[in-house]
């Protein structure tokens, strides 16, 4: 058995072997019927530890970044499927395979066929047209019948089985494939053994005893379990009534066989309720795995080994195709024009697109000589127009009488009578049957009569056709220029709530843009041209026209300055054309409009740290990068530590620094560090290995920087030390210098550093630091950390680590309170001196929260502690450590105001509880 695939290049028009060019699809259990709805081990890939604590009824789909949930509480396939479709151009997911990549995060947890399939098994498969399901049941078909016995294609030989193949069960299976389009006239209140001896007469069995004998056969088989029964296309009966009909018949199949069904998602839920006792799968998005084995799997198929690695680092990596990719039609286009060697890295998303509808019109094969001729400006504005309605309408989709309706309204603008070769329903059954341009989604009921459903074959091509209907002209509106109506449609945009998980315990959300249109703008800029010599494209404006006026005003709310900040990062990532200077306004609104969040960890959890991360590996990178550090070197205290903070997430790269590697990473940045090097250059190397020295710690949280060798550690402490005495216009260096010793000495944790012992002049740099009032309140606070676990005494939280289990106990009443031991305060009057005078200064509260850890790790408590350890300890965005640091020093300061404080913060979050 043989599948064709929209794929030429190489090999012309010939038919692909499935199992050469088969992919494993990525399956979402979405319904399951079985008790407690509980996922058995078996049911998920066993390379992803995370997804045995999954569940059918809310299933989670890592979709990106390590604590990025996209979370599907839904049973509804039309409901989960809603949010796949969204998601595939949603600026909600962002660029996350080469983030997903760089972190070594796991794929998303989703189960394969082979797992679900099984004796008796019955299965629905629902998912968008071009998305695997007919080619899935074909690789089924094809398999039991390669495996099978009697089969002429049967062999023992052992290496010709793919590994798909290998990972299906174990079984002799005789397949019996119905597809439903050959089943439109018959009566589907029949039995199924009278649908089968129906489909082996469209199969060519035109004799009736040879039909009927072949028919008892495969119905005594199925009596015995020996038939694997598959159903492509319930969707494609037209009428809802028919459709329920044979959902009905199907499901009241009693033969112990195993049973798979295919359906489109549109109007599924018309028969969901027939098929209950089904299990219910989406097809999932295309992860980078599935797109590797088909990069790989072509390449070997057409001899061609060297094409595996392009090939694949461009379907799998490449921001630009990222979305088409994620679907199997879409990425054998991509694929092809990857083949022809036209690809450029000054390529924009829309120029893909464009391509990519050029060769689904050059080279669908055409069954109807009205269509031989295909002109481009006969099909496309029509497409354009239509594009534009929908998006107007806020739907992915329409009935097919809205489309002739639209075309229709099309052709009265006297502006297309050059371009009305087709009447409208012509240019429908073109687009329709012959291209594929647009695509029927499903049925549904309009007037007690079922009515298709036509959507674009995906849903980012509406909104690419929509924008060139922007750029070109065809939303007549008479008096609304390009600019205008962008700029109508820039402020039409809903603002909505986007989670934030941190530590997988803690949601906070963000504000994004999340209207209809962004996509649409994204394209419609990305495709405008420069200004140049005084002259300007055909649709009057620029790029930079456009660009700048997505940035916020200072008048406009914070709340949606943040959301059009990220809005216009994220369209600066199509690289449109747009001069240096646009670039450096985006960058700037963006660093204006920092918050907490950004950049909070080596992960990028807002959507303003991955489209920063996706902007560094732009062609914009490297005016990013200078405009970012020129920020970080020209402002201070909080909005320095936020930019230093996301421009280290966002230029993270290269190897997680250890032993071996040492030497390779930290003498580059330590040469960059010295002073004969510009202010840039040496706030780079130093936030470099502040980065270095962070991650290492946080990607491995049991590991301390006590393995850089002898000769490499006294200098590297020594040249941070040594720069952290500069300031005035220096003091961004100084403030990144000692933001990296501190994660090179773990100051942020509650242990002493033992790899280096600090001499007295070392110690007395870090005092003087502390001391100086005209530094930046953030290195004066990382200098009072370092001083605080420099010593060699054992830390007051160390010491009450066996007190703090022992209050554990007394708190569960299964121990009863007594006295604990005094704690020994640490004597080092030089550092508590300092430290003291710092707390008492005019510093922002978040520094002062961490002077007041240090005081508390060498036993100093004074009254002007205690705020700032509350706000500490009811901080969540804090580790847990941090907290129970500040937990800890407040009840060894004791007195009424900590337990008036406590007791409010107990009953507080008692109450809180109550209410949900």
């Amino acid at each position: 058995m043989e599948v064709g695939l929209l794929i030429q290049q190489q090999v012309g028009s010939a038919d692909f072997p499935i199992e050469d060019l088969y992919i494993d699809l990525p399956l979402l259990l979405t319904y399951d019927p079985r008790p407690d709805s509980v996922l058995l081990e078996t049911d998920v890939e066993q390379d992803n530890p995370s997804a045995r604590n999954s569940t059918t009824n809310v299933q989670r789909v890592e979709q990106s970044t390590l604590r990025q949930i996209f979370q599907l509480e839904s049973t509804d396939v039309e409901q989960v499927h809603q949010q796949f479709r969204d998601s595939f151009t949603s600026a909600l997911r962002f660029d996350r395979s080469p983030i997903r990549h760089l972190l070594q995060q796991p794929e998303p947890t989703v189960c394969k066929i082979s797992s679900q399939l099984a004796s008796e098994a019955r299965l629905v498969i629902v998912g968008d047209p071009g998305c695997g399901k007919t080619t899935l049941l074909r690789f089924l078909a094809y398999s039991y019948f390669d495996k099978h016995p009697l089969s002429p294609l049967h062999t023992e030989d052992s290496t010709r089985i793919s590994e798909n193949q290998a990972a299906l069960p174990d079984q002799s299976w005789i397949p019996v494939v119905l597809f439903c389009r050959d089943l439109l006239a018959t009566d589907f209140e029949c039995s199924l053994s009278h649908l089968i001896e129906y489909q082996l007469q469209k199969l060519g069995y035109h004799a009736n005893e040879p039909r009927r004998l072949l028919t008892d056969l495969l119905e005594q088989k199925m009596s015995e379990g020996q038939v694997l029964l598959l159903v492509d296309g319930l969707d494609e009966i037209p009428s809802s009534r028919k459709r329920r009909q044979l959902a009905q018949l199907i499901a009241n199949i009693h033969e112990p066989i195993p049973i798979v069904l295919t359906s489109r998602v549109f109007g599924f839920n018309t028969i969901a309720d027939s098929l209950r006792s089904f299990k219910h799968i989406n097809v999932a998005p295309l992860r980078g795995s599935e797109k590797k084995e088909f990069a790989q799997n072509f390449a070997k198929f057409l001899g061609k080994a060297s094409l595996s690695n392009a090939l694949e680092s461009f379907v799998c990596s490449d921001r630009r195709v990222a979305t088409l990719c994620e679907n199997v039609f879409p990425l054998t286009l991509i694929t092809q024009l990857a083949l022809q060697d036209s690809i450029s890295p000054r390529d924009r998303r829309g120029d893909f697109y464009r391509r990519a509808v050029d060769l689904m019109i050059k080279r669908r094969p055409i069954s109807d000589d009205r269509y031989v001729s295909k002109p481009n400006n006969e099909i496309l504005p029509h497409l354009e127009y239509l594009a534009y309605q929908m998006r107007l309408d806020g739907a992915q989709h329409w009935q097919e009488s809205q489309v002739i309706e639209a075309i229709e309204e099309f052709y009265a603008n006297k502006a297309t009578s050059r371009i009305q070769r087709y009447s409208p329903e012509e240019w429908y059954d073109l687009v329709l049957s012959q291209i594929g341009l647009l695509t029927i989604a499903g049925t549904s009921i309009r007037d007690q009569m079922d009515c298709d459903e036509v959507q674009f074959f995906h849903q980012s091509f509406q909104e690419y056709f929509a924008a060139q209907a922007l750029l070109n002209g065809r939303i007549f509106s008479e008096g609304v220029e390009v600019l205008q109506r962008l700029h109508q449609l820039v402020h039409e945009i809903e603002i909505a709530e986007r989670k934030v998980d941190f530590w997988g315990l803690v949601t906070k959300t963000e504000p994004v843009t999340a209207g209809y249109w962004q996509e649409v703008i994204r394209f419609c800029i990305g495709s405008l041209p420069r200004r140049k010599d005084g002259k300007f494209g055909k649709s009057g404006i620029t790029a930079d026209d456009a660009m700048l006026m997505l940035l916020p005003s200072p008048l406009t709310a914070e709340r949606e300055a943040r959301a059009l900040s990220i809005f216009a990062l994220q369209t600066l990532v199509e690289e449109p054309d747009v001069s240096g200077e646009t670039v450096d306004a985006v960058i700037d609104a963006a660093t204006d409009n920092l918050n907490r969040l950004d950049g909070f960890n080596t992960k990028q959890n807002t959507l303003m740290d991955e489209v920063l991360y996706s902007l560094m590996r732009s062609c914009f990178a490297e005016r990013c990068r200078k405009r970012m550090l020129q920020s970080f070197v020209k402002y201070c205290g909080n909005r320095r530590s936020r930019i230093g903070a996301v421009y280290s997430m966002a230029t993270t790269s290269g190897d997680v620094l250890n032993a071996d590697n040492a030497f390779e990473i930290l003498e580059p940045l330590l040469t960059k560090l010295q002073d004969n090097n510009s202010i840039k250059i040496r706030a780079d190397a130093a936030l470099k290995l502040m980065n270095a020295f962070y991650r290492t710690q946080v990607l491995n949280s049991n590991i301390r920087i006590d393995f850089l060798p002898d000769s490499l550690l006294p200098k590297t402490v020594g040249l941070l030390l040594e720069t952290a005495k500069e300031s005035g216009e220096h003091e961004a260096i100084s403030f990144a210098v000692l933001w990296a010793l501190g994660w090179l000495t773990s100051a942020k944790t509650c242990h002493t550093y033992t790899a280096y012992r600090f001499n007295e002049e070392e110690l007395e740099v870090l005092r003087q630091i502390v001391t100086d009032d005209r530094r930046d309140a953030y290195s004066r606070t990382w200098a009072a950390l370092i001083l605080s676990v420099c010593g060699t005494e054992t830390l007051v939280f160390n010491q009450v680590d066996d007190w703090i289990r022992q209050w554990a106990t007394v708190a569960d009443g299964r121990k009863p309170h007594k006295d604990l031991p005094l704690i020994t305060p640490i004597h080092r009057p030089q550092d508590t001196q300092v430290l003291q005078s710092l707390i008492t200064s005019d510093i922002p509260e978040s520094p002062k929260q961490l002077v007041a850890i240090a005081m508390g790790r060498l036993g100093c408590f004074v009254p002007e502690m205690i705020e700032p350890l509350l706000k500490a300890f009811q901080d969540d965005l804090l580790t847990n450590e941090d907290r129970d640091e500040a937990l800890v020093y407040l009840t060894l300061i004791g007195g009424e105001q900590v337990i008036s404080s406590l007791t409010q913060i107990i009953n507080t979050s008692i109450n809180s509880k109550g209410d949900e």
